[in-house]
């Protein structure tokens, strides 16, 4: 509860998105918490880890994460039917989400929030005292 007094924003979870909107909203001279129950942005995370390469260029990131860049696209339908894409160039890269997630709490971190980590929020605990009442 401390934590939601000493910020204008509390952000639950450090992952792409939570991280990305606490470094906009530091950056725009906001206090920023981000609270994430794992003990590190990007620690088990379960997912492809596919990301457009475009992401690096706007968010400002370095491509260290990127384990390999893609430029083709395999679909493969439930009855089997296949389309592959190939495109020119490399259009996304496949990152290393535990790298990835890291840079982004770095980020969001020199934006000004403070990302806090292996802690836990309820519902019950993040609700304002006012919603707990009862009429």
């Amino acid at each position: 509860m401390g934590a939601m007094k000493t910020a204008d924003v509390v952000v639950v979870g450090a992952g792409p998105s939570g991280l990305r909107t606490a470094a906009r909203l530091a950056a725009a001279g906001l206090r920023v918490r981000v609270l994430e129950r794992k003990p590190r942005a990007g620690a088990g995370v379960l997912c492809t880890g596919i990301v457009g390469l475009e992401v690096f260029d706007d968010f400002g990131l370095d491509r260290g994460p990127i384990v390999e860049e893609l430029r083709t696209v395999r679909l493969v339908s439930p009855y089997a039917t296949e389309f592959l894409y190939e495109h020119p160039r490399a259009f996304a890269g496949v990152v290393d989400r535990a790298r990835f997630d890291g840079a982004l709490a770095a980020a969001a971190t020199a934006a000004g929030a403070a990302v806090v980590c292996d802690t836990r929020i309820s519902p019950e605990s993040a609700a304002p005292a006012a919603s707990k009442r009862r009429a």
